[in-house]
């Protein structure tokens, strides 16, 4: 007979919530079962959002731990106080929850609520849909809706499910820049932007198959959110799963417990776990109480793609399934461990086999095959249960004792389990551990660690900082609260350190370190010598020790040990069942010690300097306080620290810069800002459009500090703070200035080390960026040398140099003066020649000439065709590396004229350089001209195309077509002479040199020449009206080899030609008499054809 037939799980355990349909329905809220975990996941919440003004958070659990009735369950409290929905919420949780709530929300009235559950898209165009509906956006902005819209009522953006959209963005290796923007904006916003994101696992294990640098990325961001586990624990999975079943029967395990294994069991496991109630567990009939205690941490596995959670394993029909049980149950039959084994069998072998839990499934089927061999199903239960609770690694909540099988199996003779055992044992199929009576499947090791670890235990007695260094174990806390307000995450690093191994110079090492001592030194005298030693430190430092450092020793002597053990002892390399319960061992210590190590230093005695004196400053937490609150006072401290030592330190919260290694893209925006900054300062926001991370640091650091003013002529310009504004930042400017006025010159490196220290503390990453803000600042009066040459003008490469290495980089300080009449004179000479404003100092003067000499033609900088004066000036400025001393010595000795300057010939000389260029390329223009014979005039070039395009590939000569291509185009202007000259020069016409003049010309001769030839011989047919040829071949008696001469006229020449030749036949005419014959006539004509000829 079925016990259970037509009983169903109860309905409001079988459906899953959707926080954008249910999230005003009272029957999800009615159906919500209250429990620890959501009470302090709520509190939490709003304790971050209270002290700390965190408001970005990730709510990260299971499938079916209530994340999402945790979501409307907060939408209800936060409904009007009347509302029904906000009766059911506050009567559901607890009241100080409740009460926390309220007094979290109370002073903002005016809210709106967002509920977005995510699909498998791009969350921008996710939110930006939801957003534009939500709160009518009208900008195409994520962040400036959000921006404008938290400006004028609170916004709660509650967004399920963002697992899927963040495992869209690493399938298709998007980008998830915005989540970081999101979490900034809420971050700041003093509670007017709440961000809550809800996930089944931490950002980082979405981005599994991306690069390393990628990953880190995606660390980096989840970092911005202060994540808050939604996990029930095994109690309130117990309470569940009782709320869930306990109706299903009037029955309990009372009952059914002839040998009294469940009741023995249950009794032992609620005294261990205090939490555990006897009659809970007594009314989950049919479900054993073991399995019960199980059931909640295996559910929480993810099979494959499967989303499984307690409740739908307790709804499923699937073959072994708990609700198949129930519809096939006969009187007797329980459910436990061997049923869900069938179930995890029948429905996901094949998950499990590719699933991190493989090895674990793999071992198990290959022992429950040998124990078939044993022809004993009482061996096979018992393989089922020690395989299930190890595959699951449930030994922290359940051991493999003998009572956990017993008590699983509630049916069955004591002696009978025992005797399975045994075979078990004997077949080497499980073993048996002394060191906690358990079993555990094998593969046939027999190391005995106990006994391997006393040698090892023995080497520790006393312990070094080697040997605690071996761990590599960096533990760091970060000043959370400092963090938040100045935007530099600053760490404190662990280190333990036997005392004796500190004194004044060994302490020097531990900069920025939470020292935690060993010592059998008497209380007193410790804290007398750590007074003493921190009275001459004026860096960032915590010094503690606890009274009972004993249990802490001893667990820290055995991490010691286990470690050692792993990496020495010969069976670690062959035994692989001995090398993972050495691992496995080593892994509880190692949590073990730690767990010690946080109670102790909760508990310790602190000590820690002052910036800039000799007083010492104590901490102890009071005993009494509970950890979190502890934990909580500890923190503040380091940031108390930290506000101390970096008072100076000006306000930047931008991630992308303020740290001590930029990333990927952390250099490429910094290298953005830096050259957007020497190309666009005149114009606001330098012109970036849009969101890019560069404007961030813009915003970050210039907009918020009024580092980017606008002058009287409507241009920005890089300013240098103001006191009132930004004190900080005037401080360490101000320090800079005077630091680089005390020296010649100073290294960027040099700087760099000031503002690394107090009471500053800038972030390496940040340097390159204020270096080059403080320049522009002061570029009147600071000259910048990189490699000890002088820096004109910041390039791109420059910047490039700036990022990589800034010991290449220095720079001086000029006292600047302009009353003084050569300075005015000089200057405005300089700006005449130049068309460009210069102020009259020595440092703007010299930088202006440099830029001036830069921008000519590598031939300006060689040649020697300058007169005198003029060259002598350009050689002194392009070798100059002090541009004020340049000006201020070098300028008057070269232009003195009876001990005083000559502005006549400074001027000269300025405009000899600025015209020589052009009045080669002048003198080079007219010898092309006269040589192929072009008109300077539109109709002259318009024919030069036609003659070139009549000859054009024609001549089998490709150094000449390439040079009729180019006249093909030719028009005159400065562009298209210097493109015609580069081919006939071979080489670009502004890097020729003196001696490459004189070969142009001789060249452009002899290429004119074969161009003309060319036009000559060309066929009649393919001949333009334009151009007339002559093709003449002359012999004389003396039997010599007769010659030719080719060439053509323009129409200009022809017509000049016609002319001549008219008065010619007059003198023929005149002359006719002389002649016998028209043969005689050519003879005459031909005898100056002759004579001509020999002049060619």
């Amino acid at each position: 007979m079925n016990s259970f037939s037509n009983i169903k799980i109860p309905k409001r355990f079988q459906r899953s919530i959707r926080i954008d349909t249910d999230f005003e329905d009272n029957n999800v809220l009615s159906s919500y079962v209250n429990s620890a975990t959501s009470n302090r996941a709520l509190k939490e919440l709003c304790n971050h959002i209270s002290t700390s003004g965190q408001c970005a958070f990730t709510w990260t659990g299971p499938y079916g731990s209530g994340k999402s009735s945790l979501a409307v369950m907060l939408n209800a409290l936060l409904s009007h106080g009347k509302s029904n929905s906000y009766k059911i919420a506050s009567t559901t949780l607890d009241d100080d929850t409740v009460r926390t709530v309220n007094d979290t929300f109370q002073n903002f009235k005016d809210r709106a609520i967002i509920p977005l559950v995510a699909g498998r898209e791009s969350i921008e165009d996710q939110l930006l849909t939801q957003l534009q509906i939500k709160l009518k956006g009208k900008s195409k902005d994520i962040i400036e809706i959000l921006k404008s819209s938290s400006k004028k009522k609170q916004i709660i953006l509650i967004i399920d499910e963002l697992g899927k959209a963040l495992d869209h963005a690493a399938r298709n290796s998007e980008d998830i820049f915005i989540m970081q923007e999101l979490a900034e904006l809420a971050n700041r916003s003093e509670g007017n932007l709440i961000f809550i994101g809800i996930l089944h696992q931490s950002f980082f294990e979405y981005a599994n198959n991306l690069s390393i640098n990628v990953k880190k990325e995606w660390a980096k961001i989840q970092g911005r959110f202060l994540d808050i586990p939604v996990n029930n624990s095994v109690e309130e999975q117990i309470h569940l799963l009782h709320s869930a079943i306990a109706s299903l029967s009037k029955k309990n395990w009372k009952e059914s417990d002839p040998n009294q294994f469940v009741s023995s069991f249950i009794k032992k496991f609620s005294k261990k776990n205090t939490w555990a109630s006897q009659t809970i567990l007594q009314e989950l009939w049919p479900m054993n109480p073991v399995f019960s205690i199980a059931l909640g941490p295996m559910t929480k596995k993810s099979f494959s793609q499967n989303q499984r959670s307690l409740f739908s394993f307790l709804n499923s029909s699937e073959i072994s399934g708990f609700q198949s049980f129930l519809d096939k149950q006969t009187k007797g039959d329980f459910y436990g461990f061997i049923e869900f084994w069938n179930y995890l069998e029948s429905n996901f072998s094949n998950a499990l086999e590719n699933s991190g839990d493989s090895h674990n499934w793999s071992l198990a089927n290959e022992c429950l095959t040998k124990s078939r061999e044993l022809d004993d199903k009482l061996s096979e239960k018992i393989v089922i249960i020690i395989s299930l609770l190890q595959i699951f690694n449930l030994k922290n909540i359940l051991s493999t004792d003998l009572e956990t099988i017993c008590a699983s199996l509630p049916l069955t003779n004591k002696k009978e389990i025992e005797k399975s055992i045994e075979k078990l044992k004997l077949a080497k199929i499980i073993l048996f551990r002394k060191t906690d009576n358990t079993y555990v499947l094998t593969e046939g090791s027999d190391f005995d660690i106990d006994n391997e670890l006393v040698e090892y235990l023995d080497r520790y007695k006393t312990i070094s900082t080697e040997d605690i260094e071996t761990l590599r174990q960096i533990r760091t806390v970060l000043a959370k609260r400092h963090y938040i307000q100045t935007g530099y995450m600053r760490y404190f690093k662990y280190k333990l350190i036997p005392f004796d191994e500190i004194n004044k110079e060994t302490i020097k090492n531990y900069y920025e370190t939470i020292v935690f001592i060993f010592s059998e030194e008497k209380e007193e005298s410790l804290k007398k010598n750590i007074t003493k030693l921190l009275r001459e430190i004026n860096f960032p430092i915590l010094v503690g020790f606890h009274k009972n450092s004993k249990i802490l020793f001893d667990s820290l002597r055995e991490v010691l040990a286990l470690n050692s053990l792993l990496k020495e002892h010969q069976s670690m390399l062959i035994d692989r069942i001995a090398r993972n319960e050495v691992k496995n061992k080593l892994r509880l210590s190692k949590l073990t010690f730690y767990k010690e190590l946080d109670i102790a230093i909760q508990d310790a005695y602190w000590f820690y300097p002052k910036y800039d004196s000799i007083k010492v400053e104590t901490y102890e937490s009071n005993k009494e306080e509970k950890f979190y609150n502890k934990n909580k006072k500890f923190n503040e401290l380091i940031s108390n620290i930290f506000d101390d030592f970096y008072n100076q330190a000006p306000v930047i919260k931008n991630e992308l810069t303020n740290r001590n290694k930029l990333n990927a893209n952390g250099s490429g925006a910094t290298r953005k800002f830096l050259n957007a900054l020497i190309k666009k300062e005149e114009i606001k926001d330098f012109a970036i459009e849009g969101h890019p991370p560069e404007l961030s640091i813009y915003k970050g650091i210039l907009e918020k500090h009024n580092l980017h003013e606008i002058d009287k002529n409507n241009k920005y310009f890089i300013s240098n703070p103001n006191k009132k504004e930004s004190k900080e930042f005037y401080n360490l400017f101000k320090q800079t200035e005077e630091f680089v006025k005390k020296n010649d010159k100073s290294t960027f490196l040099e700087i760099s080390k000031i503002w690394d220290m107090p009471p500053f503390g800038i972030k390496k990453a940040l340097h390159p960026l204020l270096m080059m803000i403080f320049i522009s600042a002061n570029r009147k009066n600071i000259a910048v040398y990189h490699e000890n040459v002088y820096v004109i003008e910041f390039s791109e490469l420059l910047i490039d140099f700036v990022m990589r290495n800034l010991k290449d980089f220095s720079l001086s300080w000029v006292n600047q003066t302009s009353d003084n009449k050569e300075l005015s004179e000089l200057a405005k000479a300089s700006s005449e020649v130049t068309k460009l404003p210069v102020v009259p100092t020595p440092l703007e003067i010299g930088r202006a000439l440099k830029q001036f000499l830069k921008k000519y033609p590598d031939w300006i900088l060689n040649t020697r065709t300058l007169s005198k004066d003029t060259l002598l000036f350009r050689d002194e400025l392009k070798k100059a590396n002090d541009p004020v001393d340049f000006v201020t010595k070098q300028i008057p000795l070269i232009f003195n004229k009876d001990t005083t300057l000559d502005f006549n010939k400074f001027k000269k000389s300025l405009s000899e350089i600025s015209n020589a260029f052009n009045k080669l390329l002048t003198e080079l223009k007219d010898l092309i001209h006269e040589n192929f014979k072009i008109n300077d005039d539109d109709e002259g070039f318009t024919i030069l195309k036609e003659r070139a395009s009549v000859i054009k590939d024609k001549t089998g000569d490709f150094e000449l077509n390439a040079i009729i291509l180019r006249l093909m185009t030719y028009d005159g202007s400065e562009k298209t002479l210097q493109e015609l000259l580069t081919v006939i020069a071979k080489k670009s016409i502004t890097k020729i040199n003196d001696h490459d003049i004189e070969k142009i010309k001789i060249d452009i001769a002899s290429i004119a020449k074969s161009f003309l030839k060319a036009e000559a011989f060309i066929a009649v047919d393919k001949r333009r009206k334009n151009m007339t040829a002559f093709s003449l071949i002359h012999g004389n008696a003396t039997g010599e080899k007769a010659r030719s001469f080719d060439f053509i006229l323009s129409k200009k020449e022809d017509k000049k030609a016609e002319t001549l030749a008219h008065d010619l036949e007059g003198v023929i005419k005149d002359h006719q008499g002389l002649f016998a014959s028209d043969e005689v006539t050519l003879g005459a004509i031909a005898k100056i054809i002759e004579k001509r000829m020999e002049k060619k």
